[in-house]
């Protein structure tokens, strides 16, 4: 679901904190950066704002700072797409923050609006109501938590869960009935997909095989490179971390692991083999998601080596790092042959 929230553009990269937070009761240090060194890379540091300083400086990573802007009229649009709920003239929102007109659906031949209320119980959700009754519009009323029973992610992105029946009014030319299935299908299936803003400035690519994914020493990191350029991505990029403390899932860990075995791994360590599927699906739909691919990047089960492998180019190190110790072991080998 968090690859889906970036790919519908709800949730997305906002502007890096310019404070991180302090021990002391309302202090923070201020965020200050070093000119990049000869790798590309930055280092930041925290600094006391107050004067005297009263607390010491300390080294700041780059995940420490991001920042998620989340866009209400991006997640209200995908909810009329997944709803297929006509849009209302009005807009998207009803005059307060705790109520959101999503649109208007038809049932049984009569249409009534549907509302979001992010409080339900709040005076402004229950006049909000209460006007459209004493009208004779008895609005559907929707709930953050009613949502997760009505939604679910497909092809990466957000759809209605396929056992409802919601039908909506004309908002759109239906399509001829002689138009051919197969054309209908194939013009969805070449619909592309949104991948995540951390990869901007990287090339575009249209195959998994162009990706080259790199273990580092951060648990919460993993490099990835399309051509020259290395970058690295969080977990909270991928969408696979916990939201509470922004630490890895279980998933990410698999992902590590992939990379730690050069792009072979079981799901053994994982526990069951229902779990095991249960991670790998979820990692298939986090990599669609932050790479806009479609496609699966696992290869199939290879019952000679024991192990699932992956479509894309998976490494224990960095690329340099791995053609380095190549070289050497090249090294050592020929004079190991000359002293023979």
């Amino acid at each position: 679901m968090r690859s889906a929230l970036r790919a519908e553009g709800i949730v997305r990269a906002g502007p890096h904190a310019e404070t991180v937070p302090c021990d002391g009761l309302g202090c923070a240090r201020e965020v200050r950066a070093l000119p990049r060194g000869e790798d590309g890379r930055r280092r930041l540091f925290g600094v006391c704002t107050r004067d005297p300083a009263e607390c010491e400086m300390v080294e700041v990573g780059e995940h420490e700072i991001e920042q998620q802007v989340v866009s209400l009229e991006a997640f209200v649009g995908a909810l009329q797409r997944a709803l297929k709920l006509a849009p209302v003239p009005t807009g998207a929102t009803s005059g307060t923050r705790d109520v959101v007109c999503l649109g208007r659906e038809t049932v049984d031949g009569r249409s009534r609006e549907v509302l979001l209320a992010w409080r339900p119980s709040s005076i402004q959700t229950r006049a909000a109501i209460a006007v459209r009754s004493r009208e004779g519009d008895v609005p559907r009323l929707l709930t953050p938590e009613a949502l997760a029973t009505l939604l679910t992610v497909r092809d990466g992105r957000i759809a209605e869960l396929p056992r409802l029946q919601i039908v909506p009014e004309a908002a759109a030319e239906p399509e001829p009935e002689d138009t051919p299935r197969r054309s209908r299908a194939s013009s969805r299936a070449t619909s592309p997909l949104k991948r995540s803003p951390a990869l901007d400035g990287l090339r575009e690519i249209t195959r998994w095989s162009e990706i080259t994914l790199f273990e580092v020493d951060e648990d919460d990191l993993i490099g990835v490179t399309f051509d020259t350029h290395l970058r690295r991505l969080s977990c909270v990029d991928f969408g696979l971390a916990r939201i509470r403390d922004r630490r890895p899932l279980d998933v990410f860990v698999l992902l590590k692991t992939i990379c730690r075995g050069n792009g072979l791994f079981g799901t053994r360590a994982f526990g069951s083999q229902s779990n095991g599927k249960r991670l790998m699906s979820e990692l298939r739909t986090a990599m669609r998601g932050t790479f806009g691919l479609e496609g699966d990047p696992f290869e199939k089960y290879s019952f000679r080596e024991r192990s699932w492998k992956v479509k894309f180019r998976a490494l224990a190190a960095t690329p340099a790092e791995l053609e380095a110790a190549r070289r050497e072991l090249g090294v050592d080998l020929l004079n190991k042959k000359r002293r023979e």
